[in-house]
């Protein structure tokens, strides 16, 4: 929804959708502070406080306004993470709240389609598309899409209830593939699906054997829809959309790794450099996109994991082990379906921060779900009142 209202132009401020969801996950930790929550997750925030004294030279509402922005992600990320370390969801609730998340996105959607005009209009290039994304930023609308596509194929490949209906679902899923797709914006496709791909390399080794067939099943036709609908796209873009993929440009036959990663190697870089420079707190809040023009490249960052290296050193170095850590953590889960949602959550999350930073409110709260307790398949579901868990649909 936070795209979508940017999108849009609604009648809020930009960062609106961070600030709404830390306002509600403070809220409902200090109503529910009996629960069991990892409270010194908190305890990271500590991180950020030099380089807030590191950037004080800045005006006030500028100075706001950078707290937000490179901070509001973060910030959000921890308190997720504190909350859903208390809370247990039988499937029934984690259904509900994953139905809940695909509304917006189906809205965001039938936008798409409402203001993108006909494919024979629009002038495809190996560039980003602007047209296809109703003229708003491609990255975070694939990225919204790509989240879409995630949630979609877990729950198809847990072998859970279908969310909406067996028929809804996949035709959802082709819908949200090909208008990512159509963005020419690689990153939140390209996250979905390794998230997703290598989740499911950790979960198949502990289904049943006698459920092994089916899961591979499910897994090769959610496969085979995507590579169907990736040419049937690169057929419709002639062939720009696998020259995009690829790192291909049309004004260049030059191949370099700035070209094909659109210059987040040379943000690397940099940021690296001035953590060389400044390694013990860093730079200062947001003092990376004002200094990265003396370092030879001029654009603000897009990774998050870098961005904690140049403003915040040593600090934001540990902060970024912790990050790693958890990610392989919840990949060591005893628990098979949860294994699988939290390591899949948490490496969505990991990943699009390698592309958007913590641009978007889903990128914190996301990581966060990697922390919550599922119950068990039977008990989730007799909690409810179902009796045929198989057969059950939520259109019925």
């Amino acid at each position: 929804m936070e795209v979508l209202l940017r999108m849009t132009g609604a009648s809020l401020f930009w960062e609106f959708g961070k600030l709404a969801c830390i306002a509600l996950i403070g809220l409902a930790l200090l109503v529910q502070a009996s629960k069991p929550y990892r409270w010194h997750y908190l305890l990271l925030l500590l991180v950020f406080v030099p380089s807030l004294f590191l950037a004080t030279d800045l005006p006030v509402d500028r100075y706001r306004q950078m707290i937000t922005f490179q901070l509001g992600g973060m910030i959000l990320l921890l308190l997720s993470a504190t909350y859903f370390s208390g809370q247990v969801f039988n499937r029934v609730a984690w259904q509900r709240m994953l139905r809940y998340m695909l509304y917006p996105v189906a809205s965001m959607v039938a936008y798409l389609f409402l203001r993108t005009p006909s494919l024979a209009d629009i002038h495809f290039t190996t560039g980003a598309n602007f047209a296809t994304s109703a003229g708003f930023g491609p990255n975070q609308v694939s990225t919204i899409l790509g989240l879409g596509m995630f949630v979609l194929l877990l729950n198809y490949l847990l072998r859970f209830p279908p969310l909406f209906s067996a028929s809804l679902d996949k035709l959802f899923f082709a819908v949200l593939t090909f208008r990512a797709l159509l963005t020419f914006s690689r990153g939140g496709v390209v996250a979905a699906l390794v998230a997703i791909l290598l989740a499911y390399l950790l979960y198949l080794p502990s289904t049943r054997v006698k459920n092994i067939g089916k899961t591979v099943f499910r897994f090769l036709l959610g496969m085979l829809i995507f590579i169907g609908l990736f040419l049937l796209t690169d057929q419709l873009t002639g062939n720009l959309l696998s020259m995009r993929y690829e790192g291909k440009r049309l004004d260049t036959a030059e191949y370099s790794i700035d070209k094909v990663s659109s210059g987040r190697s040379k943000i690397l870089e940099t940021d690296w450099l001035m953590f060389l420079d400044h390694p013990l707190l860093g730079v200062g809040l947001g003092e990376s996109n004002v200094l990265r023009p003396a370092y030879g490249y001029r654009n603000i960052s897009h990774l998050e994991q870098s961005r904690l290296l140049s403003e915040h050193g040593v600090l934001g170095l540990l902060l970024l082990l912790w990050l790693v850590f958890q990610v392989a953590e919840k990949s060591t889960l005893r628990q098979p379906h949860l294994r699988f949602i939290a390591f899949g959550f948490a490496l969505l999350a990991f990943l699009t921060m390698f592309h958007s930073a913590t641009r978007l409110a889903m990128t914190g709260f996301c990581f966060g779900l990697a922390f919550l307790k599922l119950q068990e398949y039977r008990s989730g579901f007799a909690a409810a009142g179902v009796n045929k868990l198989r057969k059950y649909s939520w259109v019925q």
